[in-house]
Parts: C-alpha cells; structure tokens; sequence
C-alpha cells in the first residue's frame, strides 16, 4: 500500500527534493502577465510556444534594475525553483534578469528615450532658438580633455575674438551628469549667447552620462540654447536629441560657430552692397532733380514759366467767367418757370378751386347727422349681442355645467353617477353629485 502523506508533508517533501537536487538554474523565455505590486514584488511568467513558468522577483532585486519587465520581450532569468506551500504552486524566485540579445543598459536607454519622446522633450518646438551671432560662449566639460583643446583650436583660427568661459566638469563615470548639470545651472544665471555640452569619443558606458534622466530634463528647459557634442561621428545620446543643436563631434560645434559669423559676414555685406546700391541711384534722381530746377530758375528759364503761368490763369479766367455766366442764366430760368407755375394755380385755376371748397364745406356740414345715425345704430346692435350672452341666459334660470377639468357638460353620456360637477349659476356656483342619469 502506498504511504499516506498529509497535504503539508508532501508538499514540503516535494519541495526539499525540488530546491536540492536542480540548485541555480537559468531559463530564457518571453514575459507574459507582467505585474508589479505596491510592495514591491513583480510577479510575471516566462512561456514559450509549450510551456508557462510562474516567476516572482522579489522588491530588493527589482529596485536594482535599470530597465522595466515589457510584456512580449525574451528575458534571460536566472534563480532557483521552488514550491509556494500555502497554494501549491511551482515557481522560480528570479535572482538576475537580461534581456536576450539587448544589453539592460540599452533596453533601459530605449525606454527611457520612447518615454522622452512622449512628452514632447524632443519637439523642435520647445527648443531654445540658436542665436545669430554667438560671441559669448559657455563650455561645460573635462578641462584636460583633448575635446576642449580642439573646440578653443578652431575658434582661435577665427579673426573674431570669442568670450569663452569654461565650467570644469567629468564627462565619464557616476559623477559625471550631477557636474555636467551643476554646469547648466551656472550658465542659465550668467547667460551666454551659447552653451556647449562636449566630450571626445568613448564607449557606450562611457557616454551614458549624457543619457541620465535628469540631465536630459535640463537641457531640454534650458533658457539658454545648448549645443550637444559628445563623442564621435556615430555616437548619438539623448542630450543630443534634447539640444538646440546637435554637433557630431567637438570640432564640428567649433566649426559651426565660425562658420554661423561667416553667414552673418556675408548677409551684413550683401546688405551693404544693396543699400550702396539703392543710395547711388538716390543720388542719382537727386542730381538730376537739382538740374532740373537748376534750369528752371535760371534767367531764360524763369522768363517761360512766367510766361506759362500767366497763360494758365487766362485760361482759368476764361472758365471761371463762362461758367458764371451759364451758371447766372440758368438761375433765371429757374425763375421764370416758378412764376408761371404760380400764375396758372392762382389766375387761371382760381373758380374751380372755389367751387372744390365749397363741396368740402357741406360735406363737413353733413358729418354729424351721420354720426348721430352710426350711434343708434351701435346701440341697437349692443343690445341684441346683450340676449345673447351667457350671463343673460344664465338670468333666466339656466345652469353650466363643468366637470373636474373645467371641460363643459353638453351630454348626459359625458358623466358617471356618482361623479362630481360644478354648476355655474348667475349670482354663484354650487358643487353637484350625479346621483342617477336620464335620457330626454
């Protein structure tokens, strides 16, 4: 007979048997049902087309990693099995997680920047607007790096005399993005036309500075515009994506500025050249003006525009007398037909204006007869619509009556026994209850 064991035994049993002979192992597999709780813990499952493993990863380790658990990518897990007594359950307590075929520092990096992203910290819109002629520059970066002495080279070479102040900061290591963002700081007070954020070359470890979280948020709201150039031509990191300007290396951001005050020298002279330009041809109109007024006000010069000015005021006599003259003609036209309109309403028309007054004058004589007969007439009507009124018929004896909805009562089918109605009497009212119902 087999041996009976009770629940705890066995599961303890087959727990000790389980922790003892497989020790540490390491499985790799795709993250399903990811969930992290308010202590802590993450619980999620590792599956492949045939298979789920329930993992568990306890708060002490999960704090640790640079990344988050993403549903659907293939984990690299490593632990030890176990057994949860108070369900039963066959689990793996994850000790070390990496992502298969991407490091964690990259995943971490490729979250971080999608996360970025979303907010908007890269839009071109927010970024600070790079100035025209930068002659004050900021430069965060190793004093004794080879990237400063080759940024200072190239501005040197320019025949223009650049401000530069230097803030000393590590570009490498875990202090390096607290002095780098200390360095933003002091210039956002004192305000330079430009800051540069440079470094030389290094690998991914080395330029993972310039992806700190916090770092990137202050350049991104940086007042003052920050060129990023850190690293060589392929390295890019998410202080480039944030700057104004991105540069690939130390030189180029040093090229850049020479060459933003080549632009500027060729667009002031350009503008020189047009306003020269346009100032030549003033001169011009005005010399030619000047000797036209040079000859006009000479002796013979003066003697024709006498000459034409006093034509054009004969020629103005001229139009002012003709215009007069039909203007007064016109007036005595004007005049003559009023007048005889006049004559003819008064001498010609005269009886039989006469004889309209006086039709006028009886007919307004005969008005009050007429209105003395409209009045009898009013009244006898008044007294006819009198009869006809309900408070009349009412004085007669009769009654209206009205049920609870102020509806008439014209039938004796309208009603039940039993119901109440008013009746409408002419001096009142009284409230009435059908006791029993007759047909005429």
């Amino acid at each position: 007979m087999a041996t009976v064991y009770k629940v705890s035994e066995l599961i303890e049993l087959v727990k000790g048997t389980l922790e003892t002979d497989f020790g540490a192992v390491a499985v790799e597999g795709e993250a399903s049902g990811v969930k992290a709780y308010p202590s802590g813990h993450v619980y999620f499952n590792l599956k492949d087309d045939r298979a789920v493993l329930n993992c568990v990863l306890w708060s002490s380790i999960a704090s640790r990693l640079p990344f988050k658990l993403e549903e659907g990518r293939v984990f690299l897990c490593a632990g030890k099995l176990t057994l949860y007594a108070q369900r039963g359950q066959f689990q793996m307590e994850v000790r070390k997680v990496e992502p298969a075929g991407l490091g964690g520092l990259k995943l971490a990096l490729d979250q971080l920047r999608k996360k970025l992203e979303a907010e908007g910290l890269f839009d071109p819109e927010r970024k600070a607007p790079l100035p025209d002629l930068p002659l004050r520059i900021g430069v965060v970066t190793s004093p004794e790096g080879a990237a400063l002495q080759d940024f200072l080279k190239i501005l040197r070479s320019s025949p223009l005399n650049y401000e530069v102040r230097i803030f000393p900061a590590q570009v490498q290591g875990k202090a390096a993005a607290v002095e780098v963002r200390a360095g933003l700081a002091y210039f956002q007070r004192h305000r330079p036309d430009l800051v540069v954020i440079t470094r030389g070359g290094g690998s991914f470890e080395d330029l993972m500075p310039f992806n700190d979280e916090a770092l990137v948020r202050a350049v991104a709201a940086s007042a003052v515009p920050v060129v990023s150039a850190v690293g060589h031509e392929v390295d890019t990191t998410l202080c480039d994506h944030a700057a104004a300007l991105r540069c690939p290396t130390p030189t180029a951001a040093a090229g850049w500025i020479v060459e933003r005050h080549s632009e500027a020298v060729q667009r002031f002279d350009g503008a020189r050249e047009a306003l020269e330009g346009a100032m030549e041809g003033r001169m011009e109109d005005l010399r030619r003006a000047l000797e036209g007024f040079r000859l006009r006000f000479s002796p013979r010069g003066m003697e024709a525009f006498l000459v034409q000015m006093a034509d054009r005021l004969k020629a103005y006599a001229a139009r002012l007398r003709s215009g007069t003259l039909e203007q007064v003609r016109g007036w005595g036209q004007a005049f003559e037909r009023s007048r005889m309109a006049l004559f003819q309403r008064t001498v010609l028309f005269g009886p039989g204006l006469e004889a309209r007054v006086g039709a006028a004058r009886a007919a307004f004589e005969a008005f009050p007869p007429r209105l003395d007969r409209r009045a009898e007439r009013l009244a006898y009507l008044k007294k006819g619509l009198s009869h006809l009124s309900v408070r009349e018929t009412l004085r007669r004896g009769y009654a209206v009556l009205t049920k609870a909805d102020r509806s008439a009562v014209r039938s004796e089918g309208e009603v039940a026994v039993g119901e109440t109605v008013d009746a409408m009497l002419y001096d009142g009212g009284l409230t009435c209850r059908v006791l029993e119902k007759k047909k005429s």
